[in-house]
Order: structure tokens, then C-alpha cells, then sequence
């Protein structure tokens, strides 16, 4: 379970420092003033890349502090090969669903991965209920 926790760690670190790049990028071609990054609060026009990647970063601090919770869960009751499994499909579609979110952004094609990373999600929980409820 450490890897695929470790793997949403670094996704979400690399979708930081890539939003740290076109913040960068934005602010050196006039595209939006520093100052929208105080507050991000503003009447003016911010570029819909810089709104994209301020929402996928909400994004992956709501849905994954669930998968961080389950898989220290899973650890503490002795993951099984399935709940590996599901772990690293969820990290696989949440890959999937930042990749598409933050280039060409079609939600028709970034919907299934979120969907079915939320239902490897609950199957992992559902998992770890049934480990658990079966140790007592």
C-alpha cells in the first residue's frame, strides 16, 4: 500500500510544480497580475488554464485523503492482494483523469476515469470493513 500512496504523493506534487510553471508562465506574458495569486479573487480575466489547475488541485486533496485513509487502513489490517490492486487502480485513474483535466480537458473523456476511481475507492473500503468486521 506505501506505493500506490507514494504514487498519488508524487501526482500530486508533480501537478504542484506544473502549476507553479504556467502560474510562472502567466504572470512573465501578462496573461494575469501577481497580485490574483493573493487572494484568487478577481474581476479580471484569468486564463482558464490557471482556473483548470486551481481546480484539479482542490480536486486531489478531496476524493484521495479518502484513498490516504483507507490504504494506512489496509496497512494496519494487513492489505490483501486485491486491496493492492485496488489501490493502484485508483492511483492509475486518478493519472488518467489529471492528465486529461489539465491538457484537453474533455469531461466526457475525463468522467469515466474519475467514476471508476471512485468505484475501486469504495470496493477498497468495502474491503477493509469486511477484513475488519472478520478480526474482531
Amino acid at each position: 500500500m506505501i506505493l500506490p500512496m507514494f504514487a498519488m504523493v508524487l501526482l500530486t506534487f508533480f501537478v504542484l510544480i506544473y502549476g507553479l510553471r504556467i502560474r510562472v508562465s502567466a504572470v512573465k506574458t501578462g496573461a494575469v497580475d501577481v497580485s490574483y495569486f493573493k487572494t484568487f479573487q478577481t474581476e479580471a480575466n484569468v486564463p482558464e488554464r490557471l482556473l483548470q489547475h486551481k481546480n484539479h488541485v482542490d480536486n486531489l486533496f478531496q476524493v484521495p485523503t479518502l484513498f490516504y485513509a483507507a490504504a494506512v487502513c489496509a496497512l494496519i489490517l494487513g492489505p490483501s492482494p486485491l486491496m493492492v490492486s485496488l489501490a493502484w487502480c485508483f492511483v492509475a485513474t486518478r493519472i488518467v483523469h489529471s492528465y486529461i483535466h489539465l491538457t484537453y480537458n474533455n469531461v466526457l473523456h475525463r468522467a469515466p476515469a474519475f467514476v471508476l476511481g471512485n468505484i475501486c475507492l469504495m470496493v477498497l473500503w468495502i474491503n477493509i470493513v469486511i477484513k475488519s468486521s472478520n478480526t474482531n
